[in-house]
């Protein structure tokens, strides 16, 4: 690299070290820093930030070692790869014998036996990106990678990628229909592709609105979320046709920002997304000070169902025929839980026996004045196949109450077969066992400042990422 060039590259890591430490002041969680000076990207983007400490002596963002008292130690970091948080990226097979993580910011899989927790490592190529993960047919996982614009199809027994599928610019939800081994991928154009689990092959491509997130199997529908809008759509299987469709918007609030969205045991639906009022509310006498936001993440909850068929022995009428049936009546209705207290995006998990429901408020994975705290887990009713109305009592009236305490930088979380929780960190890239134990995969570093200032609680339950959620 030339002189100049490389003191471009130094004058451009310096604003935005800078821009970034003014922005955390902002936001009302430390002191005005004096100069910050950032090198440049890897593992020499290193600098001091001289001042910029945690007001009131919070200390640093704890990863589990000792305060120096200075917010991130007083240093800033620029990684050369610092991907968006999207979750979903965190499996543990059927069988129990496979965590699989993919690593975005590594562009990497990681196999991990559970036996023994030696772990294989799957390059994916140079700027794939590989976020969220899926199970298949038996013996068989898929990633996608969304800066290639493919789905990877993995054999888990013989450590090795089969084949590679491309799909479009940027595919964002999938799920696999186990009755026809089929492979559904949304994507953000607003394309829903359909292909064979065995082979790759594309079986079909439909247009539905654009700015796709999820897509989920049900029955015989399919439920889309879009992600500014947190629409749901669900649509008929066979022919594409939309059935229903709604967002939880009530008269106070706007729904936008769509995180993930889960099948439960029930066949309900639920979605994260965040929830803005587009003012601040600030808490009243005697309520929570969680509510003192102007945004905060959501779990809505809908049957999803589809409006039921029409007799064909019957003439159409509008109480059976849902072409003629209002729209109004198509509309879905949604039970929304304000997740007040913590910060998004969330990540979500069933266990595999169905009684149990983890969220993950990833803004949780950096605080300035204590160890992340972002882990929730509910109890699912067996009965009912819904999540413990007790836990959503809870959660509604100040959601963080419940946090369980975790450690280094998680970003997904799954369960094990005995129903035990695995988190996925970025950094350092490792998993960690319900029992404590971690599990180191990759050995790069990948730690960045800047990625944390967008997303970290700031201590009031509000990040960068809450108003700008993706």
């Amino acid at each position: 690299m030339n002189p100049r060039a490389a003191a471009a590259m130094r004058d451009r890591a310096q604003l935005r070290g800078g821009a970034l430490a003014w922005l955390f002041v902002a936001l009302g969680c430390s002191s005005p820093p004096g100069s910050a000076v950032a090198g440049g990207a890897g593992s020499s983007g290193v600098g001091a930030i001289a001042g910029f400490s945690a007001a009131g002596g919070k200390g640093s963002v704890a990863q589990g070692g000792a305060s120096s008292g200075k917010l991130f130690d007083g240093v800033a970091v620029n990684s050369p790869r610092a991907a968006a948080l999207v979750g979903g990226s965190l499996l543990v097979t059927r069988d129990g014998a496979t965590a699989v993580a993919a690593d975005p910011d590594r562009d990497a899989v990681f196999l991990v036996r559970m036996h023994d927790l030696s772990v294989t490592r799957l390059d994916v190529g140079v700027g794939a990106v590989p976020g969220r993960v899926l199970e298949g047919p038996a013996g068989r996982v898929f990633a996608l990678a969304a800066g290639t614009g493919k789905l990877i199809a993995i054999d888990v027994e013989g450590r090795s990628v089969v084949y590679e599928s491309a799909l479009c610019d940027a595919p964002r939800g999938l799920d696999f229909d186990d009755k026809t081994s089929r492979v559904y991928v949304a994507c953000r154009s607003g394309r829903l592709l359909t292909l064979d689990a065995n082979s790759g092959e594309l079986l079909a491509s439909q247009r539905f609105d654009d700015d796709l997130n999820d897509v989920l199997v049900k029955d015989d529908t399919l439920v889309l979320t879009r992600r500014r809008s947190a629409e749901l759509l669900v649509v008929r299987t066979s022919d594409g046709s939309v059935l229903r469709r709604g967002k939880p918007d009530s008269t106070q609030a706007r729904s936008n920002g769509t995180f993930r969205a889960l099948r439960l045991p029930s066949g309900e639906i639920v979605m994260s997304h965040a929830q803005g009022v587009g003012l601040f509310q600030t808490a009243f006498p005697g309520q929570s000070s969680c509510f003192a936001r102007a945004t905060a993440p959501v779990l809505s909850v809908t049957s999803g169902d589809a409006p039921p068929m029409p007799d064909p022995q019957l003439p159409p009428s509008p109480s059976r025929d849902p072409v003629d049936t209002p729209a109004s009546a198509l509309e879905l209705s949604f039970v929304e839980h304000v997740f007040a207290g913590s910060v998004g995006p969330l990540d979500l998990a069933i266990s595999p026996a169905g009684d149990k429901f983890a969220v993950l408020a990833l803004g949780e994975s950096w605080l300035p004045n204590g160890p992340p705290n972002g882990l929730f887990v509910a109890p699912i009713d067996r009965q009912s196949g819904s999540v413990s109305q007790a836990f959503w009592g809870v959660s509604d009236s100040c959601a963080s109450t419940l946090g369980k305490g975790t450690s280094l930088e998680p970003i997904a979380v799954a369960f094990d077969q005995a129903g035990g929780v695995i988190l996925q960190s970025r950094e350092p890239s490792a998993l960690v066992l319900d029992n404590g134990v971690r599990v180191p995969l990759g050995e790069e570093s990948r730690r960045d400042t800047g990625l944390a200032l967008f997303y970290m609680d700031v201590g009031t339950g509000y990040s960068c990422a809450s108003c700008h959620p993706g």
